[in-house]
Parts: C-alpha cells; structure tokens; sequence
C-alpha cells in the first residue's frame, strides 16, 4: 500500500499542476482513510474493495468529530483523485468516490484573515521587534500577497523597485507558473531598511548558517532561507499577539481579502495570488472564498440599519 501511495504522489509532483503542500495534504488524507479501512472492515486495504459507502461513512465520521468543512472537503478532494489516478492506471476497475460530493460551506466561522484590530496587533508586534528581515517578510505577505515558498525562494534581481514602485518576479509559483507581482511604498521601505542592514547578495533571505566549508561572513555563500525558520518566526508573533489563527497563509488571505473589499476585479486578485487555471489564465473562480462573509461582516452591515 505504501508503495500505491507513493506512486500516487510521484504522479502529482511529476504532473507539476499542484502544490507541494497540497500533495503532502493529499498523501496523509488517503493514508488515514487506508487505516480506518483496516480496523473498520476488518480486511486488508486492497484497492478493488473500497466501495462508495466506504468513502461516504469516513467522510460521516469526519462530521460527526465536527472536523472543519474544509478538513472534509480536503479529504473528498484527496481520495477523488486517488481514485481517479488509481483508474487511469488499471488498478481499480471503477471509480467509487465518483458521486462523493464535498460539503457545502455557507460562510466562514472562522476567519482566514485578520480583521483591523487583530492586524493592528500584529503588526505592532512585529514593529516593536525593530528586525528588518521579519518586516520584510511580513509585508511581503501583507501587501504584496506571497506565499512563503515564493520568499524563501527570491534571489537579489526578482526584486526590482524605485522610490514607490517595484515588482516581485516570482520564478516558481504554484503549479510551477511564473508571475509578476507589484509592490507598493510600503513593500519598498521595508526592503530598503532590510538591504541596508543584511546586504543580501544571491538569495534574497538567507539563512545565518552558510554552506558546508564556507565561511560564516559571506552572504552569498549562504543557502536560501528555510520555510521552517518563517513559521517559527510566525509562532512567535502569534503568542505575543494572541492570534490564535495566525499563520504565514493568514497574512496572504488578509490582502486577497482586503483587495476584494476594494473592489479590485477577481481576475486581476487571482493573478496576483498566483491562482492560474492549466491553461495559465487568471482561475477567478478560487477568489470566492474572499467574497463570502463572515460574521463580523453581517454584523457590520446589519448594525447600519439601526434608526438614531
């Protein structure tokens, strides 16, 4: 079985039309769903024997553990396409998460952004840390949309700018898609205290250790920060903020979000995340999760209507 699973993930990382941390997603839901196979049926996990109602009573159980809709919809997506790769390949003769449908999301109880007060928290946490690298990381995020790889990954020549306009040249998006991202003032000034103080030369975030056999006092010898050493910088702002849902994807939400409250075109929003159909066209239809409400949002327009 394992070895199903791990082809099943060299097919997506080869296919390139998915993230990486969407693959890793995909792998453990299908390893969790092999294990419940196991101890609920009594019988080994062998691909011909899962049934629809298989998939359908793990997928009951998930409701009735209250997972969130989106834990739920992660699995129904995972095991629709294992199942449909697992076809493709001659290894099950039908298809049987076919008619699995995902659960419908009416609108989001827990926000995947911050709202004014919480970034006004935040940030005054990351301002009174007075560190150039994690400011410019931070509006990266914040005003410019990225994701951590696409930091992590930037080199000196990807960042182009002048006094108030600039552009982040992402090499490899996600889905392997390159794109052009603009940045603001306030993306600019943090980059320049940030070069001021660090003089990157290759990478853009380096990390402090350098190359085996290098010496410790050159930038350029020194291999591109890790996505690790942001999420640990991120765990740290979220205890200091008291953020609980605070993470590096938080932030990225939080522009998407605030962008479409302004009234910015989809196409032009998904071009900036990055979101593209296969084609390489702007995917409009992954911005709707930015127009759906939440409950501070109903409250908001629901006060309006009280009478002086």
């Amino acid at each position: 079985m394992n070895e199903l699973i791990l082809s099943f993930k060299e097919k997506m990382e080869s296919a390139g039309e998915i993230a990486p941390t969407t693959i890793r997603q995909y792998v453990s839901e299908v390893g969790k769903f092999a294990k419940w196979f196991v101890i609920y049926n009594q019988e080994p996990f062998i691909l011909e024997n899962i049934t629809p109602r298989d998939i359908a009573s793990f997928k009951r159980q998930m409701v009735q553990e209250k997972k969130s809709p989106r834990s739920i919809n992660t699995f129904v997506y995972a095991i629709k396409k294992f199942c449909r790769w697992a076809v493709e390949e001659g290894i099950m003769p039908d298809d049987p998460a076919a008619g699995i449908e995902p659960v419908t999301v009416e609108f989001i109880r827990d926000p995947k952004w911050l709202d004014r007060l919480e970034e006004h928290r935040f940030m005054r946490e990351v301002e009174k840390e007075r560190n150039s690298r994690n400011l410019a990381i931070v509006e990266l995020m914040r005003q410019a949309g990225l994701r951590r790889e696409e930091i992590c990954q930037l080199r000196v020549p990807d960042l182009v700018y002048k006094d108030r306009v600039g552009e982040a040249h992402i090499r490899k998006g996600k889905g392997d898609k390159p794109r052009v991202v603009p940045l603001n003032k306030t993306v600019i000034d943090a980059l320049k205290k940030y070069e001021e103080e660090y003089k990157p030369v290759d990478y853009y975030f380096y990390s402090q250790k350098s190359k085996p056999g290098k010496p410790d006092d050159r930038a350029d010898d020194r291999p591109a920060l890790a996505v690790s050493t942001i999420n640990y910088i991120f765990d740290r702002y979220r205890e200091r903020a008291n953020i609980p849902h605070l993470t590096p994807h938080t932030l990225r939400h939080t522009c998407l979000k605030k962008l479409t409250d302004q009234g910015v075109p989809p196409a032009y929003i998904a071009y900036i995340a990055g979101h593209f159909t296969k084609s390489g066209e702007p995917n409009i239809r992954t911005q709707m999760i930015y127009t759906v409400p939440t409950l501070k949002d109903l409250q908001r327009h629901i006060d309006r209507l009280v009478e002086a």
